[in-house]
């Protein structure tokens, strides 16, 4: 049984072609760009050629947990990629949660096109770590969300310009 102690989406529509919006969305080092929670330092990819399922990218970031700032480097690797579409990606293992795993998926609305920028968090056995379920979501899961708000709306400034 997949347990999901965080889970929040946020929509926006733009005024842009998928592929336009995806060119970035499809890219993960381009994310950096587009991070509205100032978390990512710097992103590279670690496998060669595009952007596709499997690729493998390292992210150095930046967290504030607890009042305290880490930094850290984390590992991730693309688990569902269909262009212009979808893109999803997860961290690579080891990592102390059962799984984190995050979406942007396109679809059709009106002259434009509907971004969902989704994540889904199973705390695992880091769970008490975390404080539990409620105060994940209280603390970092409103951290998240309010980073989703801002990359939503980077996405858009720079599709539309």
């Amino acid at each position: 049984m997949v347990m999901v102690d965080f889970h929040t989406n946020k929509d926006i529509v733009v005024n842009a072609s998928p592929e336009v919006i995806f060119s970035p969305v499809g890219d993960l080092p381009k994310h950096q760009e587009l991070h509205g929670s100032g978390e990512s330092v710097e992103v590279r990819k670690l496998t060669q050629g595009p952007t596709a399922l499997d690729s493998m990218i390292e992210s150095d970031e930046s967290m504030t947990l607890g009042g305290e700032i880490h930094g850290f480097t984390a590992q991730s690797v693309v688990v569902g990629y269909e262009t212009p579409k979808t893109i999803s990606w997860i961290p690579a293992p080891p990592f102390p949660l059962n799984r984190i795993q995050w979406w942007f998926r396109l679809s059709p609305a009106g002259q434009g096109t509907c971004v969902t920028h989704e994540v889904a968090v199973d705390l695992g056995e880091a769970r008490d770590m975390m404080g539990g379920s409620k105060a994940y979501q209280n603390t970092r899961g409103a951290d998240v969300a309010r980073g989703f708000e801002k990359t939503l709306a980077n996405l858009k400034a720079r599709a539309e310009s």
